[in-house]
Formats: structure tokens, C-alpha cells, sequence
């Protein structure tokens, strides 16, 4: 579960834990632009790795959702193209265009 190459995919999903889920599944609700996925629950798995789980799920969707409010940080070449001078701009001094 890596939200960087999920959202390089263009998918905005956040995670869910539900106690009722035993499959990976599209819960069939968003939360705004985001598609809510429940993770598989097992009642057995002991609490040491669910604690680690909902870490993990909390980590996941909070950097998606990071991401997604900073896309210009994440999107290849959408930096550079915010970064490039508007046409026709000159340099100061020398009156060269860029």
C-alpha cells in the first residue's frame, strides 16, 4: 500500500478498516474526490498488527490526501512548467528574451 505510486496512477482512494469487511473491496462511497476502499479484516489477527494496520491506513490517507491538496509537488513536470518564465518575459538588465 504506497499512496505516491497509487496517486501517480491518477487514483484517489483513501483506506478504510471495517470489522465487517473480509475482502479488499470499493465500498461504494466517496469522500469528496476520494473513492473509500475497505482493507480486509480478520477478528484474529492479534491487536499488535491491527494497531500496525491502522497505522499504516492513517499514514496512507493522510499523504493522499496531502498529495491530492499539493498535486504540483507530485505530478511530473508540473513544477517545472509553474516555474518557467511567462512568454516574451525578459531578463532584468540585459534585455534578452528568455
Amino acid at each position: 500500500m504506497e499512496a505516491k505510486a497509487t496517486f501517480a496512477r491518477g487514483r484517489l482512494i483513501l483506506w478504510e478498516i471495517n470489522p465487517t469487511n473480509n475482502l479488499y473491496q470499493f465500498s461504494g462511497r466517496r469522500d469528496g474526490p476520494f473513492e473509500i476502499w475497505l482493507m480486509d479484516y480478520h477478528e484474529m489477527i492479534p491487536e499488535q498488527l491491527r494497531y500496525a494496520e491502522r497505522q499504516q491506513v492513517q499514514a496512507f490517507n493522510e499523504h493522499m490526501r496531502y498529495m491530492y491538496d499539493h498535486p504540483e509537488r507530485f505530478t511530473p513536470g508540473a513544477g517545472a512548467r509553474k516555474r518557467s518564465p511567462a512568454a516574451g518575459a525578459t531578463n532584468q538588465g540585459t534585455g534578452k528574451a528568455d
